[in-house]
């Protein structure tokens, strides 16, 4: 398994859990799994992946140091790292998970490095790169990947409509992301410690959204919409889990609003399933999304979820059973469906309840069975 980056607390996100959790429940198995990062994480972050990985009997293999100034050199260096590791090992396949590790896995493929080369695709590819995806997504990957799987139904139809696909009968899979549903499933977190940890009064309702501080996650929208929300409730908290690029623009644009006070920057945390516990409502403001697993993990938590009616999302939650749906970049209408949950606590109950019971599609040990008859295939 291919993964971007060894740093599942960071920037690898959810796609990095979701390999993490799958390649051990494989290991379980008796399947024989090894987990390939092109690039090296904060230490005490990759310490904690490697020390999971090798209690389950997954080895860690790493490339190469990320630089953000220089992503495409720090690719090269770490396929350089990766082919050399590779090659005495004679891996069978290498599946391959975002645009820059599809990239990796091509190059091992043509090189030699590894005789299979698979991949799924999490969302929509090179957005602001439309040569890249002209070249590579639509001529390139069909001739170059055994098999191509998608996380969403939309992302399964659109690799299917390539014209490279239709030529050649290449058919994608649907592959969900998944969650560990086991991590929500132990006892209650310590309410009152979670938010002393956040920095949160002792009580008041908490709005809260998980994910990296970008564009794609629309949190202008949803800071645009915290005064209509906050007004009114002098204890409640807007809680921001997660850093990135925009944190700044945000902060800044939280002291226009004037909400400053009560929003809550939280940086990234390894503890999600915890901090999730003491959300009233979750918001995911997204401007696009694969198959998001924040909100997965949110419904898991038992946690009232609204989210925007973008691809993925609309494949999770159907509007008013197992959630809420507000048009994107809408933050009026992302403010009344937040203030309805929090008005309605029966409501929020009830899309809760709903919601987690609809969970197994998305499970771990789904996703397994799902990547080892897709693997098999393959390599028969």
């Amino acid at each position: 398994m291919l993964i971007p980056w060894a740093d599942v607390e960071g920037p690898g996100g959810g796609v990095g859990r979701c390999a993490e959790a799958v390649c051990v429940a494989l290991a379980a198995r008796g399947f024989p799994i090894a987990v390939l990062a092109l690039w090296q994480a904060r230490p005490a972050s990759e310490a904690r992946l490697r020390a999971r990985l090798q209690a389950a009997g997954v080895p860690l293999t790493t490339g190469a140091p990320w630089d953000p100034g220089r992503p495409y050199l720090s690719l090269a260096r770490a396929v350089w790292s990766l082919g050399r590791a590779l090659r005495p090992r004679w891996l069978q396949l290498v599946h391959a998970h975002h645009e820059f590790g599809d990239l990796a896995a091509a190059w091992l493929k043509l090189s030699g490095a590894v005789p299979v080369a698979a991949r799924t695709v999490h969302n929509a590819e090179w957005l602001w790169r439309p040569l890249a995806r002209q070249l590579l997504t639509d001529r390139l990957y069909p001739r170059v990947f055994a098999a191509e799987a998608g996380v969403s139904r939309e992302i399964v139809q659109r690799l299917d409509d390539r014209p490279a696909a239709l030529r050649s009968g290449h058919s994608a899979r649907l592959l969900y992301n998944a969650i560990d549903l086991q991590r929500f499933q132990g006892p209650a977190p310590d309410q009152a410690e979670v938010r002393r940890s956040l920095g949160l009064p002792a009580a008041g309702p908490v709005i809260g959204s998980v994910g990296r501080l970008s564009e794609q996650k629309g949190y202008a929208g949803l800071l645009a919409a915290a005064p209509a929300v906050l007004r009114g409730r002098p204890a409640a908290r807007l809680v921001l889990v997660g850093d990135g690029p925009l944190e700044a623009a945000l902060r800044a644009q939280a002291a226009a609003l004037g909400v400053t006070d009560q929003v809550v920057f939280a940086g990234s945390r390894p503890d999600v399933e915890r901090v999730l516990s003491v959300f009233d409502v979750f918001v995911s403001a997204s401007l696009f999304e694969g198959l998001p697993t924040v909100v997965l993990e949110s419904m898991a938590a038992g946690v009232p979820v609204v989210a925007t009616a973008v691809s993925g999302s609309r494949e999770l939650v159907a509007d008013g059973r197992n959630g809420l749906l507000t048009p994107p970049a809408a933050p009026d209408e992302l403010a009344r469906a937040i203030n309805r949950v929090l008005t309605d606590p029966a409501l929020g109950a009830q899309l809760a309840q709903t919601a987690r019971a609809g969970l197994a599609p998305y499970s771990i040990d789904a996703a397994a069975a799902g990547y080892q008859a897709l693997w098999e295939s393959v390599l028969t």
